[in-house]
């Protein structure tokens, strides 16, 4: 019975992290567009740090509750949810050449390799937590570069500014409540079944967090704004990295066994590498209608295969 609880609680949270960040997003994207902000930058800023709210509420929520190895758990296993299923099933819709700016790839790359750097010693430094910290700075001030300025063609939104800025509060009041919730009853459901807290954040916690990229994304397709859904990606996985691993490093302490580089780390960066290819190519060519099959299956067929690792199934 306690174990039933628990983990209806756990999903109670994941199910409130959720609908906060897809109210964060909505509201988020309306008061952008008002600006004339274009798709990418909303993707990479507003959209990004909406649907990252879920993974930075978890990593503030693990340190006061002394869970250190479920928020390393959650941003890695989010960052392989959001290539290898998100843009595994996006890859099914995108065809056409894109252009992502080359700043924005490099930080990807540079904030990925420099994560590995930081945990293959499996504890985070205050020297290393601070250079991911210049990282994030780098990225804002690569965000409003003249390669990231275009204009977007969307009609703004007619609702009132107070209306959008209360829906906006209620969705953090969501995240927050949420996140507690379910770092808390993850934790208690771990222990009672003898599972590793970072399992449960590789799996129930960073898909459950994924989900709202997903949304976004799938919202994002039907309505043909590529651009988002790549600046969500893009955006997403380096504020992950960049904002929930310094707190860690600052604000508390863990020690990661060795299958958090060589299992978990390996698996994102190796996916990383394929979705920057991608990207790469999909700045000069269209992608042929097989051949994006091709991406997508190889895509989501990797992030089954990792699950079915993680669980023993393989």
């Amino acid at each position: 019975m306690l174990l039933f609880q628990n983990f209806f609680l756990a999903i109670v949270g994941i199910a409130l992290l959720i609908w906060g960040a897809e109210k964060f997003v909505f509201y988020s994207s309306n008061l952008a567009k008002r600006f004339g902000i274009s798709d990418l930058l909303i993707g990479l800023t507003l959209i990004a740090f909406g649907t990252s709210a879920p993974e930075i509420f978890i990593g503030i929520s693990s340190i006061f509750n002394d869970a250190g190895e479920i928020p390393i758990g959650t941003i890695i296993g989010s960052n392989i949810s959001n290539i290898a299923l998100i843009f595994g099933i996006s890859c099914f819709f995108i065809h056409k050449k894109f252009e992502v700016a080359t700043s924005n790839i490099i930080i990807l790359i540079l904030v990925t390799v420099f994560t590995g750097i930081t945990l293959f010693d499996g504890e985070i430094s205050y020297l290393e937590s601070f250079g991911l910290v210049i990282l994030f700075i780098a990225f804002i001030l690569v965000l409003f570069s003249s390669e990231n300025s275009y204009v977007n063609d969307n009609k703004s939104s007619e609702e009132s500014l107070i209306k959008i800025s209360l829906l906006l509060f209620v969705g953090l009041l969501a995240l927050s409540i949420g996140a507690q919730l379910a770092v808390t009853y993850s934790e208690k459901t771990a222990i009672i079944l003898g599972v590793p807290d970072l399992i449960i954040g590789l799996t129930l916690l960073a898909l459950g967090t994924s989900l709202p990229e997903l949304a976004t994304s799938i919202s994002a397709l039907k309505n043909k704004q590529n651009g988002i859904v790549i600046g969500n990606i893009i955006g997403s996985n380096i504020l992950n990295l960049v904002l929930i691993t310094p707190m860690i490093g600052f604000f508390s302490y863990v020690k990661l066994g060795r299958e958090v580089i060589y299992r978990d780390f390996l698996t994102m960066l190796t996916l990383t590498i394929f979705f920057v290819i991608v990207l790469v190519f999909l700045r000069k060519y269209d992608l042929n209608l097989k051949f994006s099959y091709f991406l997508g299956v190889g895509f989501v067929f990797s992030y089954l295969a990792y699950i079915s690792l993680l669980v023993g199934f393989i």
